[in-house]
């Protein structure tokens, strides 16, 4: 009688489990509490009153019972912006919208909190959980290509390579808009559940607007491949398909425009001068301070010295992989794949797609030392690539 699991994939599922428990521990272990948490945390509180010096109290009280009174003073008096957010709860209450636009990130760590859990807890729990699933995800997928240890053993270097053990420890949507849009992506050229894959990819949108950057060339990816085989019209996916990308860009522009969302305000008040009371924010763009922070900040990720870009992020070994697995189709091929190609959207066309991403990312926000936290969906899914490309020439195992 053949045995229900193989020695192989008992030997994978344990070896990934070991690791994401030694995940798991390290990130309850040893969190961090960074600035952006209480803003978060006030996003959330926002919903029960929009009075500023309310808000602000019941904020960094929160705060100072978790926290202890000792890392509370150093955490508020950690620079003049922090000082500043301090002592004025009305420039403390200026900050919210620009954290509020990730709505279904909010609601998340609500429900969490809602349901008993300390706010703080609530939403350093929803970066782990969201990390775990990545990896528990990634692994299902590999696992179609390579052995269960083989599949473990590339999410574990996954995981390291993508920062996991720093991802969970603080309080960033980020985790969360990775685990939302992966799960759609697998849904969608993985699983083939067609409408739940979409539900997924356009929800990624109500976590981090900036999805759309993705989310829109692979809805008309798909459209296109449909037209390519002759089913423009006669698959209901086309519908189901063209609905999320319209889904998709309304929600981009509603939600940007009830939190008043502007990337010149950002741009400026992440990388040229914080802003205290984003309110009053009324500089006019400026190309040259624009230039200044991208000849600043963009060198670095092409240069490969010890101790500056190639060691805080990942982000160019990742371009290494997708260039190399690249390598192993012809020139003719990879053309013909991508724009001419009548099959269904696969791990290269999604590899490929990651592009426009990256290059939106270092043009509008080059915050190169972070890149791992905004890329670890795209990291995860030129992963998927490169092991689908050498072994068993991409032929799935299953």
């Amino acid at each position: 009688m053949k045995p229900a699991y193989s020695a192989d994939s008992i030997l994978g599922i344990m070896l990934l489990s070991i690791f994401l428990i030694l995940l798991a521990w390290y990130a309850l272990s040893f969190p961090t509490l960074n600035f952006d948490l209480l803003l978060y945390i006030a996003s959330y509180l926002s919903a029960n009153t929009d009075n500023a010096v309310e808000l602000h109290a019941s904020t960094y009280s929160l705060l100072r019972d978790y926290s202890g009174l000792d890392q509370f003073r150093s955490f508020v008096s950690s620079g003049p912006y922090a000082i500043d957010l301090y002592e004025d709860p009305e420039k403390f209450a200026s900050q919210i919208n620009m954290y509020k636009i990730k709505p279904l990130y909010i609601l998340a760590a609500s429900m969490f909190a809602r349901a008993g859990m300390h706010p703080i807890l609530a939403f350093q729990l929803l970066s782990l959980i969201s990390c775990l699933m990545i990896c528990v995800i990634l692994y299902s997928w590999l696992s179609r290509y390579a052995s269960h240890i083989k599949s473990a053993l590339i999410v574990i270097f996954f995981a390291l390579g993508s920062r996991m053990f720093d991802l969970p420890r603080v309080v960033i949507p980020d985790t969360f808009s990775a685990m939302i849009l992966f799960i759609g992506v697998w849904l969608l050229v993985d699983r083939k559940s067609q409408l739940f894959g979409l539900l997924f990819c356009v929800l990624s949108v109500w976590v981090r607007t900036t999805n759309i950057v993705f989310m829109v060339p692979l809805f008309a990816t798909i459209i296109w491949r449909n037209y390519r085989g002759g089913k423009l019209f006669s698959d209901i996916g086309t519908y189901y398909t063209s609905g999320a990308l319209a889904a998709s860009v309304i929600s981009y522009f509603w939600i940007n425009s009830v939190y008043d969302y502007s990337w010149w305000r950002l741009f400026y008040h992440t990388f040229i001068s914080y802003q205290s009371d984003i309110n009053s924010f009324a500089i006019p763009f400026s190309m040259d301070s624009y230039i200044n922070v991208l000849a600043e900040r963009i060198p670095p990720l092409f240069v490969l010295t010890p101790g500056v870009a190639w060691i805080s992020t990942s982000f160019p070994i990742y371009l290494l992989i997708l260039a190399i697995s690249w390598t192993g189709m012809s020139k003719q091929s990879l053309i013909r794949e991508l724009l001419w190609s009548k099959k269904e959207v696969g791990p290269p066309e999604l590899a490929s797609l990651c592009v426009p991403i990256f290059a939106s990312f270092i043009l509008l926000f080059p915050l190169t030392i972070e890149f791992d936290r905004f890329f670890t969906p795209f990291y995860a899914m030129i992963t998927v690539f490169a092991v689908s490309q050498f072994t068993r020439s991409g032929a799935s195992r299953v």
